[in-house]
């Protein structure tokens, strides 16, 4: 039988060993920090001393997953996968569903969604993990980028609903974020170098691809990069997709006023009827349907949630902000899919 995977689990102390195949997987807890905060120096530690070629590395927060992990790890241990990721949730599932993984891969964070499985002897060859904020998450990019698959399996939830709480338990974008700055430079490189002949045999529009690189700037924070594109495809489009990120960024920076200007220059979008419901969803979920009726009580009222985003930045109601950053969360992810399906079709 093969050497099970070590799997090194971080963050804080888990109270109750994991329910986990002891035939695929060896445990080994480190760090009272989440996956995300450890440096790339203490990653490479790590993948030195595993005994397995197949490493993982999860946060705490998703050890729940394991139980259903091993069926999925066992015919990797054998294969020439170089990276795969078991998704903690049908929302990061659905990023892998519905995009080509070239997209897919930008468009959240693996450490905290996913179990990260790497193969060291792979990582040798292509000159290891580089030294930047998100070590195991830019392997991955960089994976792709080089023509390889990246197998990905997920177990589904009993709550069933993806992208109507996709967001709880995770770190979201905010509502007015500061820029990430260097830290990130090597996202913002690749969300640049994105090869649409990747994604389609067929022509891809120029004008909703560059709407889809300025919604994954603007998930990733990077306002003035979001900005040019947006504004260099306004009133563009069959949807005007370039003008809602441009209000969405508007909303951000913030200056609501602008972000209606834009709101008005969208008009009615097809994202609005789920975006809608799914805001009722977060509402209920939370017990605050007060809150998500003020822009989601029928139809969805982009310029009632403006005044929302507004309300919050100057409550500072924490319960408030976190159904907002839910809310737009969802927003985001509804135009990026929506983007795309125009820019392919």
């Amino acid at each position: 039988m093969s050497r099970p995977v070590d799997l090194y689990v971080c963050g804080s102390q888990i109270d109750q060993a994991p329910a986990y195949d002891a035939n695929r997987f060896t445990l080994h807890p480190i760090a009272d920090r989440p996956l995300d905060r450890l440096s790339t120096a203490e990653l490479n530690d790590h993948l030195k001393a595993a005994e397995s070629d197949l490493v993982g590395f999860v946060d705490s927060r998703l050890v729940e997953h394991l139980s259903n992990a091993g069926e999925f790890v066992g015919p990797l241990i054998e294969s020439e996968t170089p990276v795969a990721l078991f998704l903690g949730n049908e929302a990061s599932a659905s990023d892998w569903q519905n995009f080509p993984q070239s997209l897919a891969v930008l468009v959240r964070p693996i450490a905290e969604n996913a179990v990260v499985l790497v193969r060291k002897s792979h990582l040798d060859q292509h000159g290891g993990l580089a030294d930047n904020a998100d070590p195991l998450w830019e392997w991955t990019v960089r994976c792709v980028n080089r023509g390889e698959l990246v197998e990905t399996g997920y177990e589904r939830m009993s709550s069933g609903s993806g992208t109507a709480i996709s967001g709880e338990g995770q770190t979201l974008p905010k509502l007015a974020p500061k820029e990430p700055g260097r830290a990130r430079q090597w996202l913002r490189d690749a969300i640049d170098s994105i090869d649409p002949k990747t994604w389609s045999s067929g022509s891809i529009s120029p004008t909703e691809f560059t709407a889809i690189k300025a919604g994954l700037l603007q998930i990733h924070d990077f306002l003035d990069a979001s900005h040019q594109h947006s504004q260099s495809i306004e009133h563009e489009g069959p949807y005007r997709d370039g003008n809602y990120w441009h209000a969405i960024m508007h909303r951000r920076e913030p200056d609501y006023g602008n972000s209606k200007y834009w709101l008005r220059n969208v008009g009615e979008h097809p994202i609005f009827p789920q975006l809608a419901e799914s805001a009722r969803t977060i509402g209920s979920h939370y017990s605050a349907t007060d809150m998500t009726d003020s822009f989601a009580t029928g139809d969805w009222d982009p310029f009632a949630f403006v005044d929302f985003c507004q309300h919050c930045a100057r409550s500072g109601d924490a319960k408030a902000i976190r159904i907002a950053e839910e809310v737009q969360w969802t927003e985001m992810q509804l135009l990026l899919e929506h983007s795309y399906r125009v820019a392919v079709d």
